[in-house]
């Protein structure tokens, strides 16, 4: 483009650029800048993605009997559903109580699984009832510590999760190379 300045005889006048690569710039650093701010402000997207990327459900308990005489035992009937993926109605089982005995832990620990993975999650509610796992005495600890943490992750909570996450990979216990990696990923 020529500026006005042309004397009319082919030469002289002034190119000037359409966009100035000055203005690219500045605009490339305001789009850097809002994605940022935006990364910033909305952590939460990325707990619920860590969350959904992780969270598998914990392997279900075998039946206790096999006979049909106790099919209208609840913690039977919870089994069945646990392990067929049907987490809303092995919930409703748990609050049953059980015709054979069942540990008060296991039946948190499941509940809290339950909890996370039904077709709407409570994962405050989860976090209680895995803490009643790690306030007894018993051999999922650590899968309770993973599980809370996952829970946190769902609820945006990244705090909690990181101290979940932190006591598994002290303890090099139950899936301690995925919470290293989940501890590298958290905001």
């Amino acid at each position: 483009i020529h500026d006005a300045q042309d004397t009319g005889s082919g030469k002289g006048g002034r190119v000037s650029e359409l966009f100035p690569t000055r203005w690219l710039a500045l605009a490339a650093s305001v789009v850097l800048a809002l994605v940022t701010i935006y990364l910033l402000l909305n952590p939460k997207d990325n707990t619920a993605d860590l969350f959904a990327e992780h969270m598998v459900a914990y392997t279900g308990p075998d039946r206790l009997r096999s006979d049909s005489v106790h099919v209208d035992d609840p913690w039977i009937r919870f089994t069945d559903r646990y392990n067929m993926g049907r987490y809303d109605e092995a919930l409703r089982e748990l609050d049953t109580p059980p015709i054979s005995p069942v540990p008060e832990y296991l039946r948190a620990f499941y509940r809290g699984q339950c909890m996370l993975l039904r077709k709407s999650p409570d994962p405050q509610a989860a976090m209680i009832v895995f803490q009643q796992v790690l306030d007894e005495d018993n051999d999922l600890h650590a899968a309770a510590h993973w599980y809370i943490a996952l829970a946190a992750l769902r609820a945006e909570d990244a705090a909690v999760a990181r101290i979940h996450l932190e006591e598994l990979v002290e303890a090099d216990s139950y899936k301690s190379d995925e919470s290293r990696e989940l501890l590298e990923a958290l905001p």
